[in-house]
């Protein structure tokens, strides 16, 4: 993947996460989505384990990416949310 594409479809996949996020409602988000994993094998998963899994995969892979850039002698952004938050804090309140 090049930063060009990253660029180009980040917001509207981030636009229509957003969409499937207003429009749940309880049952929604309890109902199971069927789905096959790369290896073809079937499953059916509650719709709120799958989030809770995008967001722990993400964490993950912002851990392997800060762990690479170290290697390479670099020193990454702080990857904290509660970092995240008292910086946009500070900037609304500037």
């Amino acid at each position: 993947m090049h930063l060009s594409t990253l660029q180009t479809d980040w917001a509207p996949l981030l636009d229509r996460w957003a969409a499937w996020v207003g429009s749940l409602t309880d049952e929604g988000i309890a109902a199971n989505i069927a789905y096959k994993d790369i290896k073809g094998n079937a499953y059916e998963t509650p719709a709120w384990q799958i989030v809770l899994h995008v967001v722990n995969h993400g964490t993950h892979h912002r851990g392997q990416a800060s762990g690479f850039l170290r290697a390479l002698g670099y020193k990454p952004q702080p990857l904290d949310l509660i970092g995240y938050y008292r910086e946009k804090a500070t900037a609304a309140s500037a």
